[in-house]
């Protein structure tokens, strides 16, 4: 008997061929800031970089500066309610618009990171083979990694996979990016086809409203499309310099409150997930923190092992791969449950020998 198999991924995974951890971004999106000398900005980080270390945070990443800068960005409307000269109102609009505008600069250029860094990358993706050789075409796979050195990898190795839309052939394994991917892109609805790309398109379902017109939600507008391995640097280099609010790269962008709900064919992915969460045999979880800032993870995953627990059919067994894997573990318990079995690998995803682990015990 097949067992089914799931296996979540996180940025730790990929830190194996040199892709950024998320203390490791801050540094890499202020080089813009950096070269241009935009000096209010590297202010307004300096005084949001102490205050963090202030209260006990030796090390930030990128989900934390995202989250906390929306609590300056409140201060500072607060402050427009106060007084009546306009010197002070004028400030403080303008301070609400340089942050917002910095932050979304950052998002920017998060694609263009992340596309210069797979391609240094790939001289080491044998790592990643060193894994995907051993997927089943019915395993499922949870990354939130923008990257897609998976894909590669599995291609490389001449196994099939699919991203889980209903457009897509649904062939080998199934490749969930929960929270978008680098070589999708947002597009206007009916730029696309399945001869050029169409991932997912909302089904026209003719809502109409009280007053008669019809609802006005991205899915209505846009769609989602894949972008060939030719058109991703052109398209991420146009995408960091032109500012769109369509026709860009498909990723759920930084922070606590990541615009899930603007990403075609979102819910599609994570409903995929929660269903395979809740038939799963078998579990392994290699370099995903489950931080506090992926509340969605928590609340969504918890709710599936919910259902499980409730039916008396937990996963059999719960594999925990990390350099950290001891300090997280009472985190998964929290989520997977306390009386599911969680063994711990404390290594690097590159130590793993994954043949070993994945056929030692099968019956």
């Amino acid at each position: 008997m097949n067992k089914k198999r799931i296996f979540i991924l996180g940025a730790g995974f990929s830190k194996q061929v040199g892709m950024p951890l998320a203390s490791e971004l801050p540094d890499l999106l202020l080089k813009r800031f950096q070269q241009n000398n935009i000096q209010d900005m590297l202010e307004w980080y300096k005084s949001l970089k102490r205050r963090i270390h202030w209260i006990g945070d030796n090390s930030i990443n990128i989900e934390q500066v995202f989250d906390l800068a929306h609590y300056d960005i409140m201060a500072w409307r607060m402050k427009q309610q106060q007084g009546q000269k306009s010197l002070k109102i004028s400030k403080a609009s303008i301070k609400v618009e340089e942050i917002s505008d910095w932050l979304n600069w950052m998002e920017r250029d998060l694609a263009h990171i992340i596309w210069d860094k797979q391609s240094k990358a790939m001289p080491q993706l044998q790592k990643i083979m060193n894994f995907s050789e051993n997927l089943r075409i019915y395993d499922v796979i949870l990354t939130f990694n923008y990257d897609t050195l998976l894909e590669i990898s599995l291609t490389k190795k001449s196994k099939k996979w699919h991203y889980g839309f209903n457009l897509e052939n649904g062939h080998g394994v199934t490749i969930l990016k929960m929270h978008g991917s680098i070589n999708w892109k947002i597009a206007n609805r009916g730029e696309t086809n399945s001869s050029n790309g169409l991932l997912f398109r909302k089904d026209d379902l003719n809502v109409i409203k009280c007053d008669g017109s019809k609802p006005n939600e991205p899915g209505d507008k846009h769609e989602l499309a894949l972008i060939t391995d030719a058109e991703v640097d052109n398209f991420i280099i146009q995408n960091s310099t032109i500012w769109k609010d369509i026709n860009c790269v498909g990723i759920a962008g930084l922070g606590a409150h990541k615009q899930l709900h603007l990403l075609p064919g979102s819910w599609k992915v994570w409903s995929n997930a929660m269903k395979a969460l809740e038939e799963t045999d078998e579990l392994y979880i290699v370099g995903f923190s489950l931080s506090p800032f992926d509340s969605m993870v928590h609340l969504n995953f918890a709710g599936a092992m919910l259902n499980r627990n409730e039916e008396g059919n937990l996963p059999k067994k719960i594999i925990l791969i990390d350099p950290n894997a001891c300090d997280l573990k009472p985190k998964y318990q929290s989520v997977f449950g306390h009386k599911t079995p969680i063994t711990v690998y404390q290594h690097k995803a590159e130590e793993i020998d994954w043949y070993q682990l994945l056929n030692s015990q099968e019956t």
